[in-house]
């Protein structure tokens, strides 16, 4: 997990809280939401929403096999 030092003009919600406003936006979470940060001013129209999707790792010995444009070019 990481360390986040916000400002106090930011709120950090944590991953229920991150979920419930979603709903409450008409959004459908995904679930891969680990938390967000709002602004406390309720005037201004922003959201960072942090999530995680675990898509693999690569051995070392693995890297030289993989082609980045390929990868690319399929997302």
């Amino acid at each position: 997990m990481a360390t986040l030092n916000l400002d106090p003009s930011m709120v950090f919600l944590n991953k229920e809280d991150t979920m419930q406003i979603a709903k409450d936006n008409n959004d459908t979470p995904s679930g891969d939401e680990l938390g967000s940060i709002y602004p406390a001013d309720e005037n201004q129209m922003w959201e960072v929403i942090f999530s995680y999707e675990e898509t693999g790792h690569i051995k070392d010995d693995e890297k030289e096999e993989i082609n980045a444009d390929d990868i690319l070019e399929s997302w």
